[in-house]
Order: C-alpha cells, then structure tokens, then sequence
C-alpha cells in the first residue's frame, strides 16, 4: 500500500513516480482499494482529465479539494471544489 505522507516532502519526479504507482495500484484492484480507503476515514487522491496537473484529494465525508504543487514542490490546496 502506498503512503500519501511522501508527498509533503516529495519532489516533482518522486511524485510523478507515486501517482504511477498509484494509477497502477488503483486500476489493479479497481474501486474496491478507494472504498476501503474512504471507509477507513482516509481521503484518496483522485486525477481528473479537466484539472491536468492537479489532484483531488477527496475526503469520506464528500469534501473535495483541488491540490497541485508549489514553489517548493510541497502539496497545497489550490481551492476546494
């Protein structure tokens, strides 16, 4: 199981390898692996084709915020959806 904590340190190409392992993880075990997650009260981290370069981070309770990288390659809400 991956761990999301990495990607507060993370750099742009140790990210870029965690989302393809998370894009390999998710498509491999399907939905089910999302809502364990989501049951567990864990947010997932969720691409979506009009947000390129951006990740939603989606919380049990519905929230949804729209995340992308800063300056110093840390992870930040850019807005909440």
């Amino acid at each position: 199981m991956l761990d999301v904590r990495i990607l507060e340190t993370a750099g742009p190409i140790e990210e870029g390898r965690f989302f393809e392992a998370f894009e390999r993880e998710i498509e491999g075990v399907g939905d089910e692996a999302a809502r364990r997650h989501l049951t567990a009260g864990r947010p997932i981290y969720i691409g979506d084709d009009e947000f390129p370069g951006r990740v939603i981070r989606l919380y049990p309770d519905g929230r949804r915020e729209l995340m992308r990288l800063d300056e110093h390659d840390m992870l930040v809400v850019d807005r909440f959806l």
